[in-house]
């Protein structure tokens, strides 16, 4: 039996994704009877009932005892390098999920980075940890997606019904219903869908009878393909979903929550993946600006744009050859 450990949180401070990206990884590792997965971390009630649902054991960070013959998946940005060394010395086999490469990982076993254009040159030859799983080729989505990604390929956005708004897991500056807002001042007989861990499963409706808008509040799940599944559009807070909405070749656009992903969101917008509509502090400071990007955004061209950019990213076998590359060390 092979232990898998994935040391990661799930709360107010750190959100849903690096539990999301995760989790991926450990559903795919958990196909093989051989495997034995365990979540290590803070988790806020919605992750502990996702890991339950998923029958996967899970601990808080300081009961976690390692084994010589574990590996340890680490998806954790408040670590220093001391961290780092400290980890290393404890375990046999260590991998790192990672987004910024701001620290030496060279003693690492693995270090991952699905982000758009890591496995350029500038990031493989700076990791220098033993291998390296970078770039798109890598990401981890859930299975789920792929049917809605082989729809959504066949088919053309001439009309735009439904918008979904997702900013994560913690929407801590309520940058959700400010955007909601924003829309609602842009677009007409649209249903406009905000999705939030604060409401129950019942779902309120708010009719806007001036714009003909239905506002839709909805309830954080685990199961997020549904709701890519019903998205013409899908408006995200810039992380994990940002990645999910262009794999499912949905008209997608981002306004990041933090510098960090502001670096990324400008890079796939670059390339045509997402649009970039600024940081959420500007909901506050400057919505002007932000009205005039979701303007640009909401333009049938811009929109389909996006999604022929998509079409050419992305591997069906990506979350399954970034768990082999764990379970093959």
């Amino acid at each position: 039996m092979k232990r898998f450990i994935f040391q990661c949180n799930a709360n107010k401070d750190t959100g849903l994704g690096h539990l999301s990206r995760c989790l991926n990884i450990a559903l795919a590792l958990q196909q093989s009877p051989k495997n034995k997965i365990i979540f290590s971390g803070q988790y806020n009630q919605f992750a502990t009932e996702l890991l339950c649902q998923h029958k996967l054991e899970y601990n808080t960070t300081d009961k976690v005892i390692f084994t010589d013959g574990d590996t340890l998946i680490l998806d954790d940005y408040n670590l220093n390098q001391s961290d780092i060394e400290q980890i290393r010395n404890r375990v046999k086999i260590f991998v790192k999920i990672d987004d910024f490469h701001d620290l030496d990982l060279s003693s690492l076993d693995l270090v991952i980075n699905f982000r758009l254009n890591a496995e350029s040159a500038d990031y493989a030859n700076n990791y220098r940890a033993k291998e390296t799983c970078l770039g798109l080729g890598y990401f981890p989505f859930h299975q789920k997606l792929i049917e809605i990604r082989a729809k959504n390929k066949t088919s053309h956005l001439t009309k735009v019904s439904n918008i979904f708004i997702f900013i994560g897991g913690e929407d801590k500056h309520a940058a959700g219903i400010k955007l909601l807002s924003l829309i609602d001042g842009l677009v007409t007989n649209k249903n406009l869908f905000l999705i939030d861990k604060s409401h129950s499963a019942s779902t309120e409706v708010i009719t806007n009878n001036k714009r003909k808008n239905h506002h839709y509040y909805l309830p954080l799940t685990a199961n997020m393909a549904e709701y890519y599944q019903q998205a013409d559009i899908f408006i995200s807070g810039g992380g994990l979903s940002k990645y999910e909405a262009a794999f499912c070749l949905i008209a997608n656009a981002a306004i990041s929550q933090n510098n960090g992903q502001a670096i990324d969101t400008k890079m796939l917008a670059k390339e045509g993946l997402t649009f970039d509509l600024g940081l959420s502090e500007e909901l506050t400071s400057n919505p002007d600006k932000v009205r005039q990007a979701l303007f640009q955004f909401f333009n049938t061209a811009c929109q389909n744009d996006i999604i022929n950019h998509c079409k050419n990213k992305f591997s069906h076998n990506s979350t399954k050859a970034v768990a082999d590359a764990i379970d093959s060390l």
